[in-house]
Parts: C-alpha cells; structure tokens; sequence
C-alpha cells in the first residue's frame, strides 16, 4: 500500500487558465505512467479540473497573494489528487446532486466530481482548505510501474520544446492574420511559415465544399505536381478523404506505397480541420524521404496549425453567410471563456491610482472588452468596447481588438487615433457581418492630473468629485465599423485626487426592473454620487453591480455589463 507522490504544482495568485494546465498536465502524468484507460482518464480528469476550478474561483476569492497547491499519488490500486487552497471550506453536508437548471454553475462543480472519482473528501491543513478526489484504477486502467520518471522528464522536456515552437507559431500565424487583406495571402503565407517551422517541402490545405476536399493553398514544392490532384470527392477512398471522415490523423509511410498521395509524396502527415466538432478539412505536410519523417514537436505544431485554421476558415464562412444559427451550450460556454480569457485579472501593479475592472457575462456570451495598460512613461490606458451580437462571432472580434490594440501604444495619447486605426483594420469584416462596436478609450496622464478621452458611440464615463455631483463625460463619435473613415473628437478633462472615473458598457444602464423601467444613466449617476471617500476602486464596482443586480430583481442578465474604475489616489 505504498504510495509515490509523482507530481506538484502550484500556483500564486491562480487564473482557470492555471487550473485547465494544471490538470492536463495531472492527465498527460497519469499517461506516462501507464494509465491507459480512456474512460478513467476522462472521469478523474473531469473531477481534477472542477476541483481546481473551485478552488480558483472560491477559495482564491478576494484573497491577494492567494495559493492553490495540488499533489498527484498512485497507488497499486487507486490514484489520488489533493487540492489545497487558502479557504476554510468545511465540507458538504451530504452528496450534492444535480442543480434544478443544469447549465447553472451552483452545484454542477460538485455533482461531477461526486459523480466521476470514487470517493471525494474534505479535509482542513493549518487553516487551509484540502479536496482529495480518489479513483479506483481497475484491472485494465493502469499499467503502472515505478521508476519512470526519467522517462516521464524527458518526454516533458521534449513537450516543453514543442510548445515553445508552437507559441512561435501562434505569434507568426497572427501577425499574419492581421497584415493580410485577403483569405488566400493569409493561407498561402501561413502554410509556408508552417513550412519553416516543421521543415516540411510541402504544405498544403483542402476544405470541404459539399461534394469535395479542394485545395485552398499550397507551399513548398510537390514532388510530381502532374500526379497532384486539386480536388478530391468526397465518396473517394484516400487517405486524405478517410482522414477528413474519421477525424483520425495519418501519416504517409512506407507502409502506404499503395495510397495515390505516395506518388506525391515520400513522407507526410494529414491532420484534420476542425471547428468545434464539424470536420472542414485537412492539412498535410510532407516530405521527399521517407526516412526523415516528422518529430513530434513538428507534429504538434502541425496539429496547432490545423487548429487555427479551423478557427479562421469559420470566421471566413462568418463573414460570407451574414448571418448564423444558434450556437449549441458548448459554443456559447467555448464563447465565454474566450471572452473572459481577454481581459486583465489583476489589478495591484499601477502607481498613484486605484484601479479596478470586471466583467459579468450575459447567460450567452457577448462582446464586451476592457483592457488597462500601463504604459512606459507612467500615463495609463483605459480601453473599453461593446461588439454588437452574441456568441462566438463577437468574442472572436473582442478578440481581434485586443490584438489591435496591442500594436497600437504609440498612439496613446491620442485615443481618437486608436479607435480610428482599429476601424481601419477591422471596417471590412465589420461591414461583411454587419456588426459595429461601440468604444470608449481615455489616456491619464503620468502626474494624474488630466484625462484625453474618445467616444466611438459608447455611454459617456461619468467622473464623480466629492461635493461636486456625478459629471458626464460626454465626446461625440459614430461607432467602430460604421464608416470606412470614421472621425472620432478627443477633449480633455482636468483630474483631481480622490476623483472617481466609471467607464461601463450598455448592460449597466439598459438593466430593466421587474416593471420595464430601465436603470438609465441617472439610476448610475445616482448611485455613484452616493460613493464615500475611503472607498476603493474594488468597492464601487462591488456596489455598482450589486444595485443592477437588486434593481432587475435577478442575478442573471439579458447583456453583459461591464466597468472599469480608476481612482487617482492622494
């Protein structure tokens, strides 16, 4: 009954991206080790992350400097996690089941780790919350024998390379992305950086048009251009037909001499496209001799490069329909986690002001951004927009203007020069999917004393002075996506110590009562004036949403709302 603790991590100051790491990497663990059991590994992985998603969301809570630890033991007959966080959590009273609305979060994180390990307890170590998840391995589960861990290093190591090689990758595919005016510039420069990055001859990408796989781009040089193919039906039985069905990858060896793409190539490796769970296409890289076939960190960049692919085919598809049908509850969560993912997490590292944003998605996700930056000199950046429409389109363009934004601190002192460059790069395919955003970007100065302030269609800031009321900041500008040339003013406005600055999105003052009546910009207005002194930053924006959430009478919300407060401190 002797256990080996394989594996520890932890994390300060922990985000959801840090628990999805921490339990992938729990699962590749388990795998190395020879947990080959599909259904155990996706059963104690479900658990591992909702372990880890709670102690993130709830037991970090409000907590600066806040540490989850979490340690993984096999033993001859079960596996076990512990999951340590700083709250004093005492346990439920009895098995949680499943929540009355199941797309609630309240009480789903605890039916399914109830659900998927065999035992889950709750113990307390020095003050700190620990959540042990256990499974039993079964028969067939596990493989397991100890003294593998000089393996398991080097396959982590080999692991850590192809993901620096795939961040590379990412980082190029977008700049791409952003510098190409049309679909077939980025494939065609995409596929050729994937050429660099593999050490592939070859490149190339065929998508589904109803009846065939046809090519959409190449790079490189086929060995027999002659033999090539362009298009492929899809009732045919190739490899790269049967790869584009199962959703399986294949590689092009020897042991396929019969396959036509061997007459084309010596080597090569066929990824599927995907977008959510829809095949759309293949990518396949190749290679003159055999004999040198692909690493696997090549092979994971290939995989990476399928992905992002699937991702900008869609948004393409996007672009030429106008118009979508409703996203499934998968896309719309996928939907809100990309949006989330977006926006800062913390907010302790500015100088001579108190700074806080955050953001409540709507029950389907939506558009909303914000972003604070601090910037060289000591000035500050506040950027905070509204994509018209829902779901995945929108946070895919959220995504777009933090990327935008991104590559545009030179201008931020000018923040009508911002919103008027981010309309110039995105106008096209906001005018293809006829979608605009509504944007507000202010620059504070270093010394906090003056604020420039854009309006690209957005509710007015509001600036709060103590025993001066609530002013609007009203700038006038149509929004992003509008017009190809868009004019935006830029006005300043004097800042003192203590003075309370509110940029918000539509959800705040479009919230309805139970009756219809809306919040407004006076019911805001109002309850800022009503702020003291000594609160913080944080504390405002606690109150803010408590209000809009006791006005409407509920605590979900038809659009997301969203702020960011900034307080010059004394």
């Amino acid at each position: 009954m002797n256990s080996e603790v394989l594996y520890t991590l932890s994390r300060e100051n922990p985000t959801l991206a840090d628990a999805s790491d921490i339990a992938i990497r729990f699962g590749q663990f388990l795998e190395g080790h020879g947990i080959i059991d599909d259904r155990f590994l996706e059963e104690f992985g479900l658990a591992i992350a909702e372990g880890l998603n709670n102690a993130v969301e709830h037991g970090c809570r409000g907590r600066i400097g806040a540490r989850i630890s979490a340690s993984l033991a096999i033993r001859h007959d079960h596996a076990e996690v512990r999951i340590e966080d700083p709250s004093s959590f005492e346990g439920w009273r009895e098995d949680p089941g499943l929540p009355e609305d199941p797309l609630s979060d309240s009480g789903r994180g605890g039916f399914l780790m109830v659900s998927m390990a065999d035992s889950v307890s709750h113990e307390s170590k020095e003050g700190r919350h620990v959540l042990v998840l256990r499974k039993e391995l079964g028969p067939l589960a596990s493989l397991y024998e100890p003294g593998l861990n000089d393996s398991i290093l080097a396959a982590m190591t080999e692991e850590l390379g192809a993901s620096f090689e795939m961040i590379n990758a990412l980082i190029g595919l977008g700049q791409l992305l952003a510098g190409a005016e049309e679909m077939e510039t980025f494939v065609s420069a995409a596929l050729a950086r994937t050429c660099e990055i593999t050490g592939a001859e070859v490149a190339y990408v065929r998508m589904d048009d109803g009846q065939s796989l046809r090519l959409e781009g190449m790079a490189g040089q086929m060995l027999d251009p002659a033999r090539f193919e362009h298009s492929l039906p899809l009732e045919g039985n190739s490899v790269e037909i049967q790869a584009f069905r199962s959703g399986e990858e294949v590689t092009i060896t020897e042991t396929l001499r019969d396959e036509p793409l061997s007459r084309v190539l010596d080597s090569g490796f066929v990824a599927p496209i995907f977008y959510k769970e829809e095949h759309r296409g293949v990518l396949v890289i190749g290679r003159q001799k055999a004999s040198s076939f692909f690493n696997a960190g090549q092979i994971a960049v290939a995989r990476m490069v399928a992905e992002y692919f699937g991702i900008i085919f869609a948004m393409n598809d996007l672009q030429k329909r106008r118009a979508e049908d409703m996203r499934s509850l998968r896309d719309l969560e996928i939907a809100a986690e990309i949006q989330l993912s977006l926006m800062p997490q913390a907010f302790d590292g500015f100088v001579d002001i108190d700074m806080y944003g955050s953001c409540l998605p709507a029950q389907r996700a939506g558009g909303d951004y914000f972003d604070t930056v601090s910037l060289a000199d000591g000035s500050l950046l506040i950027f905070i927009a509204d994509v018209m429409g829902k779901g995945v389109p929108a946070a895919l363009l959220a995504a777009m203007i933090r990327t935008n934004l991104n590559a545009l601190g030179a201008l931020a002192a000018r923040p009508d020069s911002i919103l008027q460059k981010i309309n110039d790069l995105m106008i096209r395919d906001l005018i293809n999917l006829d979608i605009f955003i509504t944007a507000a970007c202010g620059w504070i100065s270093s010394d906090r004393r003056t604020l420039h302030l854009a309006n690209a269609g957005h509710p007015p800031p509001l600036l709060h002075r103590q025993g001066a009321g609530v002013r609007r900041l009203q700038v006038h500008g149509l929004p992003i996506g509008v017009l190809s040339d868009l004019e935006c003013e830029c006005e300043s406005f004097d800042l003192d110590r203590d003075d309370c600055l509110l940029f918000y999105t539509d959800g705040f003052i479009d919230a309805a009562s139970p009756e219809g009546v809306t919040l407004d910009i006076d019911g805001l207005s109002n309850a800022l004036e009503k702020r003291s002194a000594e609160k913080s930053a944080r504390n405002v924006a606690n109150e803010l949403f408590r209000l809009t959430s006791k006005w409407t009478g509920r605590g979900v919300t038809d659009d997301d709302r969203t702020l960011v407060v900034a307080i010059p401190k004394p």
